[in-house]
């Protein structure tokens, strides 16, 4: 039996998947909080929470 890569045991069948990190980068949810904080209301959150379960 060959020596395996105890690390990467598949890595001699299977080739690297290169990834591009840039690409990856999810955009934050909440790019300006003192205008989505001046924007919020309860009123409005009731308003878009009403009807469901």
């Amino acid at each position: 039996m060959q020596d395996q890569d105890p690390i990467n045991p598949l890595g001699a069948r299977y080739p690297r998947i290169a990834k591009d990190p840039i690409a990856g980068v999810a955009s934050p949810n909440l790019t300006d909080y003192a205008a989505t904080r001046a924007a919020f209301s309860w009123e409005a959150a009731r308003r878009r929470l009403q009807g469901l379960p």
